[in-house]
């Protein structure tokens, strides 16, 4: 996904103010940070195997904002996120799941996030299921 914030005519942008925008900066500190971004460009690529009872997944993520002469922030920043899960099925109703998610980000700011979640479903039905997760 690539979008395009097209409104360079004050000395700063304050917002995102092209047609392409759905929300995108609405909530969310790194967003809001950001939203003085001439470009957003966010690509993904993800796979799962099943294995069993054993569901395994993985998946990595690279988001930028492009900085122009308009922008509130000066160097373009890139954030890097690699994450790996997995799901184990103890019974068509009931699953257990773990998941790790590590992002570094770098260029204008920079920093690590390290992300570990664990969570349980029970399905009630084909429709309704029932879940509690966790995450630090």
């Amino acid at each position: 996904m690539q979008a395009t914030n097209a409104d360079g005519t004050a000395a700063r942008r304050t917002s995102w103010n092209s047609g392409s925008n759905d929300s995108f900066f609405q909530g969310g500190s790194i967003n809001a940070a950001y939203q003085s971004a001439h470009m957003v460009g966010i690509a993904q690529v993800a796979a799962q195997y099943q294995l069993g009872a054993f569901l395994l997944g993985a998946g990595y993520s690279n988001a930028r904002y492009t900085a122009d002469g308009a922008s509130t922030f000066t160097s373009t920043e890139r954030y890097n996120t690699g994450r790996v899960y997995g799901f184990y099925r103890v019974s068509p109703a009931l699953r257990f799941g773990l998941g790790y998610i590590y992002t570094s980000a770098s260029g204008d700011a920079s920093a690590h996030y390290n992300q570990v979640s664990a969570g349980a479903f029970y399905n009630l039905s084909k429709r309704t299921d029932v879940y509690l997760t966790s995450a630090f």
